[in-house]
């Protein structure tokens, strides 16, 4: 019973590894957020800027 358990997880495996060959490179796309964001501070003509930006992962699967 064991030998059958370690065959099908050998199996299991090496599916995923020939599944994981047939995927394109995810496609990463970066937006900024305009203007800046400033907030001043107390006193004393300081301010804090923050530059936002999101990003997005978009995976595509090849069709073969």
């Amino acid at each position: 019973m064991r030998q059958i358990s370690v065959l099908l997880l050998s199996l299991l495996l090496f599916a995923s590894l020939a599944w994981a060959e047939d995927e394109a490179p995810p496609t990463i796309s970066y937006y900024e957020v305009k203007p800046s964001l400033v907030v001043n501070l107390a006193s004393g003509g300081k301010y804090a800027r923050c530059d936002v930006s999101a990003q997005r992962t978009t995976y595509l699967l090849s069709s073969s």
